[in-house]
């Protein structure tokens, strides 16, 4: 029996074309050959009242690659990935791991993937990653971090999760209007002009604050300084 699996493809690139993540179509013809099921058994536990194990019902490959289709499209890839692939990532690097894997559901998470990532990691810095993470929802293609023009909404929308890296790796930062209890409002891609600070500062009883790329600090600008 020959068992063909089809995958959606993404292709998402860098301008220098350094980092290219890609969903591929596998072909297998023998479960043994398939990296998901390849010396791995699924099995059903019954226990009695008492805790006591009292059966054990093994499944066939084609039912633990069912289970493992069904358990991605949960985007439950790290729960039932291989042991050494688990501890592949650690701390931060884990955490932005899910979160990536996440964005594109139908990427399985095995060699090929963690790869990949570590493409991105090493061509970008974590607070890199994890501002282009959660500056957009890209499933729905909006803003989540603050509100901007729709000028820049409308670039912003056409923008993937590369694109954003590539920005934040070519930008020295990005200026929010934020209000004293840390509330973000306006956000500016280039810096506010005067007018554009004052009203923010009249009409919300926000002052502008400037994001570096560089060192991940606010710094408070002066109204006064700005054209």
């Amino acid at each position: 029996m020959t068992v063909i699996i089809f995958f959606k493809v993404y292709i998402l690139d860098n301008i220098e074309g350094v980092v290219r993540m890609i969903i591929r179509n596998d072909y297998w013809k023998n479960f043994d050959d398939n990296y998901f099921t390849k010396n791995r058994r699924l099995k059903l536990e019954e226990y009695d009242d008492d805790g006591n194990l009292i059966d054990v019902i093994e499944f066939n490959q084609a039912d633990l690659w069912t289970f493992y289709i069904f358990k991605n499209n949960f985007y439950n890839d790290f729960d039932i990935a291989r042991k050494k692939d688990r501890g592949h990532f650690e701390g931060k690097k884990l955490e932005l791991a899910k979160k990536m894997l996440y964005i594109f559901n139908n990427y399985y998470f095995d060699e090929k993937t963690i790869k990949d990532m570590e493409e991105i990691f090493g061509a970008y810095t974590l607070e890199q990653i994890e501002f282009a993470l959660n500056f957009k929802d890209y499933r729905v293609n909006e803003v989540t971090d603050g509100f901007v023009t729709m000028q820049v909404h409308s670039k912003i929308k056409t923008m993937k999760f590369i694109d954003i890296l590539n920005w934040l790796k070519n930008s020295e930062g990005i200026y929010y209007a934020i209000s004293n209890d840390g509330k973000k409002g306006m956000s500016y891609f280039e810096k506010p002009t005067k007018k554009q600070a004052k009203y923010q500062r009249q009409k919300n009883g926000r002052r502008i604050i400037f994001l570096s790329f560089k060192d991940w600090k606010e710094y408070l600008l002066n109204e006064n300084e700005l054209d």
